[in-house]
């Protein structure tokens, strides 16, 4: 069931996201014949964002931070998903029926009876009407008994050996090419550059010297230890990741141009599955969701209210 303290941050602790706009009742987009409103966004995108400091800070000061239009629709989408996640869990073995949500709603009321609060009057507070606040409940529910049922512990060991390198703690040492053009012309050259590379017919610090054009060219393109948490981007980590000492990436593009990857040296972690096991429970309950969500995404009664929505 919905632990109270989950119901209770929703109830009390959104507030200020909920004021942010008048027009929190403005229906965006439709799942069938469930609505999502503008409020259910703003408070998903609140929720996200809560713990960052800037986020903290306004909360004690009583405001809310501004949510751009790009924020909006990304947040409108994750509705959207977590809604036909929703509706495929509720015709199955993971359903929350009208007993259990009437049973949890007795119980909200008799604990904000402790803190003289009624359940009406925190959800006009928190901008939720009934209905929304019952949907909330029916994910809570039947999204934690999906997730229980195929999340186990031996799943969770099976990521953590397919990915180990990925959660134990280790290191690569790398260093790019990178040419901020992407175009064809670019893009062949780049080939050729790799494949001079590969077949010894080329050193990597002449490769540098004559087409990098990032700062790190004037240090051979060293871009010293990176790990899969960071600092760099998750795109060039995932390449930087597939390669074994001395290899060098294929030629991919980013948002900063055309990339050439070399792995310079690999320095393997110590971390064991039981120092990383929440971090994997993590990662897998959201490749559940992105799976799940987009699997069921194209037989889905989807229309968008907004016209300029993606």
């Amino acid at each position: 069931m919905i632990g109270f303290a989950i119901a209770l941050s929703l109830l009390l602790a959104m507030p200020v996201y909920a004021q942010q706009t008048d027009d929190v009742g403005e229906v965006l987009a439709y799942v069938g014949d469930v609505s999502i409103s503008r409020g259910q966004v703003i408070r998903l995108l609140g929720e996200s964002t809560r713990q960052l400091p800037i986020a903290r800070e306004l909360r004690q000061l009583g405001e809310a931070p501004e949510f751009n239009s790009k924020q909006i629709d990304a947040a409108l989408q994750q509705c959207i998903d977590r809604e036909i996640v929703l509706q495929h869990l509720q015709s199955g073995d993971f359903k929350t029926g009208p007993g259990e949500i009437g049973l949890q709603l007795e119980s909200f009321r008799n604990r904000l009876k402790e803190i003289e609060e009624t359940l009406e009057d925190s959800l006009a507070k928190a901008g939720i009407s009934e209905s929304e606040f019952q949907r909330e409940i029916q994910w809570q529910n039947s999204w934690r008994k999906f997730v229980r049922s195929q999340i186990t512990e031996s799943s969770l060991r099976a990521a953590f050996e397919t990915n180990r390198q990925q959660y134990d703690g280790t290191r690569r040492r790398v260093a790019q090419i990178l040419w901020k053009s992407s175009d064809e012309k670019t893009l062949a050259l780049a080939s050729k550059v790799r494949k001079d590379l590969v077949d010894g017919k080329l050193s990597w610090t002449k490769a540098v010297a004559d087409n990098s054009q990032a700062a790190s060219a004037k240090n051979d393109g060293d871009l010293a230890w990176i790990g899969f948490d960071g600092p760099m981007s998750r795109q060039f980590t995932d390449v930087a990741f597939g390669l074994e000492k001395g290899d060098f990436s294929k030629p991919f593009v980013s948002q900063f141009g055309l990339h050439i990857v070399r792995c310079k040296d690999i320095q393997r972690g110590e971390k064991t599955f039981d120092d990383v096991v929440e971090k994997i429970r993590l990662d897998q309950t959201k490749l559940l969701f992105q799976t799940t969500a987009a699997k069921y995404r194209k037989q889905s009664d989807v229309k968008l209210e907004r016209p300029d929505a993606k």
